[in-house]
C-alpha cells in the first residue's frame, strides 16, 4: 500500500512538472511570436527605405546627367575654376564667393534606418 501511495505521489509530481513545462513553453512561444513580428516589421521598414533610396538615386542620377550634359555647366567643378587675380581685395582675400558644393550631405542607410526606427 505504501508503494502505491509513493507511485501516485511521484505521478502527481511528474504531472505538476509537465504543467510547469507546458506553461513555460507557451510563454516562450508568445515571446517568439512577438520577436517574429518585430523582425517582420523591421524587414518591411528596410524594404521601404531601400525603395526610397533607389528612387532618390534614380532621380538624382537623372538630374546629375542633365547638369553634366548642359553646356552652360561645363568645367564648373570648383577645382577646375580659374581665379582672377584682379578679384582680390587689398588684404589678399578672394572677393568671389566660393560655393564649392551646393549639395547637401546624403544620409547613409544606417542614418535612415535609425531615424525610421527611432520614430
Amino acid at each position: 500500500m505504501l508503494e502505491v501511495e509513493r507511485a501516485n505521489q511521484s505521478k502527481l509530481e511528474l504531472v505538476a512538472k509537465i504543467e510547469v513545462a507546458e506553461a513555460d513553453l507557451q510563454t516562450r512561444k508568445k515571446f517568439l511570436d512577438v520577436a517574429l513580428n518585430h523582425v517582420e516589421a523591421a524587414n518591411i521598414g528596410k524594404l521601404a527605405v531601400e525603395e526610397a533610396l533607389r528612387r532618390w538615386r534614380a532621380e538624382n542620377a537623372q538630374k546629375r546627367r542633365c547638369i553634366d550634359n548642359n553646356a552652360k555647366f561645363k568645367n564648373s567643378y570648383p577645382g577646375l575654376q580659374r581665379r582672377d587675380p584682379m578679384m582680390l581685395d587689398p588684404s589678399g582675400l578672394n572677393l568671389l564667393i566660393d560655393d564649392t558644393c551646393g549639395l547637401q550631405h546624403s544620409l547613409s542607410n544606417g542614418e535612415i534606418l535609425s531615424s525610421k526606427l527611432g520614430s
